[in-house]
Formats: structure tokens, sequence, C-alpha cells
């Protein structure tokens, strides 16, 4: 009984995909609207005021601003380079560590002298090679904390560019 009552409510619904549309619009018909008349009330036969606004016309007249002198641009070589203060223990240690830094570097890099690098390590050379030099600017401008940086980088890529070969 139950089944018989599904299947009689399932064929009464129609079909899932297919639906009987809500409007047929073949018996649609193109309608303007009607718009009514604008009545303008006047009292006592008066025309309607003009609300247009009225612009003043204004005579163009150029000004002349006068414009202050474009500062010179300094060359960046004349720039002063501020460098940390360091207590001569703390500089004498960074000169160590820069100079030994430095040395393992360079040792390192000549030991790839002769042999066929890959880009990566070809990459990992110049990338060495221009933190040597920068730290060598650092050792030439006095600025012994930036060189122990600069040198420390260019230590440690060297050694992984050594284990790489």
């Amino acid at each position: 009984m139950g089944l018989t009552i599904g299947v009689s409510l399932l064929a009464l619904t129609g079909c899932a995909e297919r639906r009987a549309r809500a409007f047929p619009w073949a018996t649609a018909v193109l309608v303007h609207p009607r718009l009514p008349t604008q009545v303008v009330p006047t009292l006592d036969g008066e025309p309607p005021p003009d609300l247009r606004p009225s612009i003043p016309e204004t005579p163009l007249r150029l000004i002349a601003h006068s414009v202050p002198p474009r500062p010179r641009e300094t060359s960046r070589g004349s720039q002063p380079v501020l460098v940390p203060q360091l207590s001569p223990e703390d500089m004498s240690e960074a000169k160590q560590q820069t100079q030994d830094s430095l040395a393992v570097a360079e040792r390192n890099l000549g030991s790839t002298k002769g042999r066929k690098l890959t880009p990566a390590q070809s990459d990992l050379v110049a990338k060495i090679r221009s933190f040597i030099e920068q730290a060598k600017g650092a050792v030439g401008s006095g600025d012994w904390a930036r060189a122990r940086t600069l040198a420390e980088k260019a230590q440690v890529l060297s050694e992984d560019l050594v284990r790489s070969l």
C-alpha cells in the first residue's frame, strides 16, 4: 500500500528535469506604459519662473607663480658614513674574525679554480666574491662590524660551495 501511494505521488508531480513554465512567453505582449501629461499650475496667468542657473563668465587670467630653484643633487660619496663605535677590544676581535673569515672564503674559492661548475654553483661564486668585495670596502671605511658580518656571510657560502663540489 505504501508503495502504491509513493508511485502515485511520483507520477502526479511530473518529471523532475522538465517543469512547466509559470508564464507562457508565447502569449506575452510588449506594452509601453502611458506617461501622465504634465499639468503646470499657473497662478493668475503668470508664466512659470525660469529656474535655470546663470553662471557669470569670468575672464581668463594667467597668473605667474615664482617657483623656487630646484635643489642641487649631491653625490653619494660626499655623504658621511655612519659607523658603529666599537671598544678597542671589540675592534681587535672584529678585525681578527674578519681576516679569518676572508681567508677561509678566499681559500675555498681557490679550490674551485679549474673545475666545471653548475649554474647554481657559478651564481654562488659570484655572491661570495660580492660579499668579499663589500667586506673589503667596509674594512677600508673602518666599519669593522659590517666587515665582519659580510666576511662571515662569504665564509658560510664558500663552505656550502665546497660541500656541493
